[in-house]
């Protein structure tokens, strides 16, 4: 994590830039920790503690039975069945998220709860002070909120009172500064005050052995089959991802052969109990499904080394529907799938069905084992309507005032990207620009970078441009068209592009790295080192500023100042080869041979095969006048790379110091096996040849 950017750096930042990457990868890193279940500040446990009446407390956590395994957040007190106790509400980071626990504790004792309501006042009537009279005394309490973290409890006041049957005065001081008086109320009721109405609402508490009055659907289930799972009802359906498996059978199914019926897909495999019991449960009720025009794919996502246990289990069970073996993008897409479709980032568990519509869309995904008879009841009703589906969808009652609902297909369409799904990610893609309308600068960028790592650069500048079109501003387009005319050799109009981006995006380190291959390219050096310095200063924590800074200085012989970047990246990346062999060749170039030494060796080190760290070790040794040792590592270079040229020459040039022309011709004729063509070579050869032929 980071420190919070300034108010400053807050208020002088451009609509949309995101301030420093330490913060923003700090904070992504915690949002992706929680999405995936981990906890910010670990397991914290629920406690509950008694008043001992003598200044102390006793934990009661175990005996009341609020000793849960789960990690705790945030809890809130309510009198949820309105018998006058209060009730509490659990608040858990897992699963489950959220418990109701039913105060049953029948102490015997008498109480009385305050339901005040403000007119002149604020609504709520925060802030009120109660003060009640009994044979016992006097208590104040006040009405308050904003209880804990994340919670809020009942705004409603309770006094406990003990063995006394009534309150023989109440006086309620309201924040408007009126004052209200009332005497002779009785306990074991709630009462309900109104700002300047001089009479109550009193409602008697229920009695714990009042009949249960839950709706029928929340009460238990009677014994034998699970209950009824409703699932999950997609407020918009998603195009399932498409497939080609091969059967137990041998034979080959795709999603595009079920158009037009219903599908459900069920993923399950051989050692989970639960999704055998759901096969078995399925198969008893193919025929009705049938009839109802739905198919049924049993996708097994067993370790390819088990198929054999697969069919064999298939085949012993008798299964009448196709089962399938899942390969390994067929689960990733469908992992994709659960992480998009669900706030908690995590793998599809087994068994998942999920049901699609006759257009290959999923409409209802199921999470863990569902009865068939569930399935059968949400295919014969489906919701028709809008209304119908937010009613199915939700699960409280409620009605939804003007609230739209869209998918943001480009979230798993660049998912997929990232995956290399491609064909999947540009359906997706296509989804969200064509079928849904939703044309934005973020969607054709994006399927610009799909078509560019597909090798369509055609397709990739024209989707960028569109971007473009549509938002003259949106830096990211300019950035990869930039990315774009750098690799066709269109240096001057890859310089515009990246100084455009950085223009519009001026906290973006990589913008400016980018900018400074392309000034690099066109010769501007000085340009260039400005550029990654500007990286750096944003993003002191990327290492390849610094890298492409050093490399900058190595190019305008700044020696010491490419020593000075490469030294900041090895205490970054220490284990990067490739910047000790860049710290060692400005090492020798500024004449400290011993430095260079051991800065080729640690390279070696890290990379033994590294054919330019081994000529440059032999340069070193060369100009140390250790010949054998520099003929020897250049050698190896050439045994790391055979076709590492500059190997050969300084080899043959040592030889032909150490006047061994024949071994210099040797090594000359081996690499004209490799180059035959190379012009160095055949000057060299020539010139031995003269040497040879006029020598006495």
């Amino acid at each position: 994590m980071s420190q919070s950017p300034s108010q400053d750096a807050v208020a002088s930042a451009p609509s949309g830039a995101r301030i420093g990457s330490e913060y923003r990868n700090g904070w992504d890193a915690v949002n992706l920790l929680i999405r995936q279940g981990g906890s910010l500040s670990a397991r914290e446990t629920n406690n509950f503690y008694i008043n001992c009446g003598d200044g102390t407390f006793a934990d009661a956590s175990g005996i009341t039975g609020l000793d849960f395994p789960e990690d705790g957040r945030a809890f809130a007190v309510g009198d949820l069945d309105q018998d006058g106790d209060l009730d509490l509400i659990l608040k858990n980071r897992n699963s489950p998220q959220l418990r109701l626990l039913r105060n049953q504790a029948g102490s015997g004792y008498n109480a009385v709860s305050f339901d005040l309501r403000g007119t002149r006042s604020n609504r709520d009537a925060v802030g009120a002070k109660i003060t009640i009279e009994t044979g016992a005394g006097s208590r104040s309490k006040f009405v308050k909120i904003g209880s804990g973290f994340l919670s809020q409890s009942s705004r409603r006041v309770w006094f406990g009172l003990g063995n006394q049957e009534g309150i023989r005065r109440v006086r309620i001081d309201w924040p408007s500064g009126e004052v209200q008086t009332f005497h002779d109320l009785a306990a074991n009721h709630r009462i309900v005050i109104v700002e300047g109405v001089d009479r109550t609402e009193t409602i008697p508490f229920r009695s714990s052995q009042q009949e249960d009055d839950r709706p029928g659907d929340a009460r238990e289930a009677p014994s034998g089959d699970p209950p009824l799972y409703s699932g999950t009802w997609l407020l918009e359906k998603l195009a399932a991802p498409k497939f080609r498996l091969p059967s137990v059978n041998g034979r080959h199914h795709g999603l595009g052969m079920y158009r037009g019926r219903r599908v459900l897909l069920n993923f399950w495999a051989t050692w989970c109990p639960p999704c055998r019991e759901e096969l078995r449960d399925l198969r008893s009720h193919q025929e009705d499904l049938t009839d109802l025009g739905a198919a049924i794919l049993a996708i097994s996502v067993d370790d390819p080394a088990d198929r054999a246990k697969v069919r064999e289990y298939a085949r012993q069970e008798e299964l009448p529907f196709p089962v399938l073996l899942a390969d390994e993008d067929v689960i990733t897409a469908y992992n994709l799938v659960n992480r998009f479709l669900f706030d908690k980032i995590r793998d599809l568990a087994v068994p998942t069905s999920m049901l699609l519509d006759r257009d290959g869309n999923i409409v209802k995904i199921y999470r863990g084992r569902v009865p068939a008879r569930q399935i059968i009841r949400d295919i014969q009703s489906t919701p028709r309507s809008e209304e119908e589906l937010v009613r199915a969808a939700f699960p409280f009652r409620g009605q939804s005032y003007g609230m739209e609902f869209a998918r943001d297909y480009t979230v798993i369409a660049d998912a997929f990207r990232r995956a290399g799904l491609n064909d999947q990610a540009a359906d997706y893609y296509q989804h969200q620009l064509l079928e849904q309308g939703h044309d934005t600068p973020q969607s054709w960028n994006s399927l610009g970078l799909l078509y560019e790592r597909e090798g369509k650069s055609d397709q990739a500048r024209e989707a960028y441009e569109k971007a473009l079109r549509l938002n003259p501003d949106y830096a990211d387009s300019h950035n990869n068209l930039g990315a774009m005319h750098l690799r066709a050799g269109e240096i001057d109009k890859a310089v515009d592009s990246y100084r455009t981006a950085a223009r519009l995006a001026p906290w973006s380190a990589d913008v400016r790295n980018n900018l400074g291959h392309a000034l690099l390219e066109k010769g501007l050096h000085a340009e260039a080192v400005r550029a990654y310095q500007r990286a750096h200063e944003i993003d002191s924590q990327a290492p390849q500023p610094l890298v492409n800074l050093g490399n900058a200085y190595l190019q305008t012989k700044r020696f010491q100042e490419a020593i000075s970047a490469y030294g900041k990246v090895l205490q970054m990346r220490p284990d990067s080869a490739d910047v000790h062999h860049n710290l060692g060749f400005a090492y020798l170039e500024s004449g400290r041979l011993d430095d260079a030494l051991a800065s080729f060796d640690s390279a070696l080190q890290l990379r033994p095969q590294y054919a330019s760290a081994h000529n440059n070790k032999g340069t070193v040794f060369l100009r140390k006048g250790r010949f054998e040792e520099a003929g020897r590592s250049f050698e190896e270079a050439i045994q790391a790379d055979s076709e590492f040229r500059p190997a050969y020459i300084n080899l043959s040039m040592t030889h032909l110091r150490t006047n061994e022309l024949e071994k210099a011709e040797d090594v000359l004729r081996r690499l004209l096996k490799v180059n035959p063509d190379d012009p160095m070579a055949l000057d060299l050869l020539a010139q031995i040849e003269q040497v040879k032929s006029s020598a006495p």
